[in-house]
């Protein structure tokens, strides 16, 4: 229950915008995990997701070890702003330009700060390499989360982003992995097919776990933003071939249906039916 809570209900009790409580006791997990280095997300928006991952940080006894990366406004990508529907950040009142134009960066402290104190927020575009080493330029990532990337090439370049700084052994955490709205997409820009069928299958990647919309892996080698870069290009080459994307769509549904005591609903019934779409496009 207290798992719960966490991943639902601010510090006074008051629902939070976030659409992956489920998530809370893994992501809680992957916090929990960091040891010298840091723990960065990128797409943090609010802090639901960050709050579990920064709670379990806070149990190492690590201090200034979460970094949220994003532009921090509630409409900065489409209809975003209504997930604040529901919360005690939605005013009515306002028009939907308005809240689409609501600064972000208070609710993010909010939502985390009384979980781990010594969270920093970053507000850069994290596509842009140079932003991103100015913030963590010196330093090494145990744990990277991105709740941005809905498709094949933006995962690319937030793991690209992210790479000069990434160790074997760090932990990637994909937040929006199985997007309902992109999973059935063609198989070059089908960033499930191409995590299983190039990141996996080039020894880069081993999986860890999924649950709902999530994906856990663990990087198994060194990777360098020109590497993570040609993977990407092999894949849109390669995905146009009829066996290499049915093997990548076997390797992505023996993943989802290896998970115990069952095979989740929401893949048997959502996810799988869609991947097995992609290759026909």
């Amino acid at each position: 229950a207290s798992m719960l809570q966490l991943g639902s209900l601010d510090r006074e009790g008051k629902q939070l915008a976030t659409m992956s409580t489920y998530a809370c006791c893994f992501n809680y997990a992957a916090g929990a995990s960091v040891t010298d280095g840091l723990l960065v997300e990128f797409g943090t928006w609010a802090g639901g997701s960050m709050r579990c991952f920064a709670a379990g940080i806070q149990q190492t006894g690590h201090p200034n070890r979460a970094i949220g990366f994003d532009a921090f406004k509630a409409g900065f990508i489409g209809s975003n702003a209504a997930k604040l529907r529901g919360t005690r950040w939605w005013d009515p009142k306002k028009t939907d330009y308005e809240m689409k134009e609501l600064d972000l960066l208070p609710i993010f402290n909010w939502n985390v700060q009384d979980v781990y104190p010594t969270v920093r927020a970053q507000r850069v575009n994290f596509r842009e390499h140079r932003e991103v080493d100015s913030k963590l330029s010196g330093t090494t990532v145990d744990v990277f989360i991105t709740d941005a990337a809905k498709s094949a090439a933006p995962l690319a370049q937030d793991i690209g982003a992210v790479a000069p700084y990434l160790r074997p052994g760090s932990i990637l955490v994909f937040a929006d992995f199985f997007f309902t709205n992109t999973v059935d997409s063609p198989p070059a820009v089908n960033q499930v097919l191409f995590v299983f069928g190039q990141l996996v299958s080039s020894g880069m990647l081993r999986l860890l776990g999924l649950t709902g919309s999530y994906g856990y892996f663990v990087l198994m080698r060194g990777v360098s933003r020109d590497s993570v870069s040609r993977l990407m290009h092999q894949w849109e080459l390669k995905a146009k071939i009829g066996a290499v994307c049915k093997n990548a769509t076997v390797a992505s549904i023996k993943a989802m249906s290896s998970l115990l005591p069952e095979t989740p609903k929401r893949y048997s019934d959502k996810i799988i039916p869609k991947l097995r779409r992609a290759c026909r496009q």
